[in-house]
């Protein structure tokens, strides 16, 4: 099942009426173990013209984190850098890969860390 909550909302350009929504995506992943999430997220982009014409974008990536913290994190620095959906898979791409890295850096360290203790 999945649930939907507003994170968060930007006035890209109020002039021109850009409003851009973030949202928290949380799904169960078993029905067996309901307890279990998966976090993702969704950005609207809505954009009012003079006249009342308006246009809309949506893009949601579903399952792309396992804590609740890390969807949050995300979702702090993609509404900070106003991201839109156009960009959102290119945007989680690099913020996958560059958490990987970190992640990947601070295992090497811990690991001569304790290797030289060892010795």
């Amino acid at each position: 099942m999945e649930k939907e909550e507003l994170y968060t909302k930007e006035y890209m350009n109020e002039d021109a009426g850009v409003l851009i929504e973030y949202y928290l995506i949380t799904e169960t992943i078993s029905e067996e173990y309901p307890e279990l999430k998966s976090y993702g997220v969704k950005i609207n982009k809505v954009t009012h013209y003079d006249g009342g014409r308006k246009s809309a974008e949506m893009k949601q990536i579903n399952g792309i984190f396992y804590r609740r913290r890390d969807a949050e994190e995300f979702l702090e620095k993609i509404s900070r850098n106003q991201v839109t959906p156009v960009i959102l898979s290119d945007v989680t791409e690099d913020y996958i890969i560059e958490n990987m890295e970190r992640k990947r850096i601070m295992l090497h360290k811990k690991s001569a860390a304790v290797q030289s203790a060892a010795v």
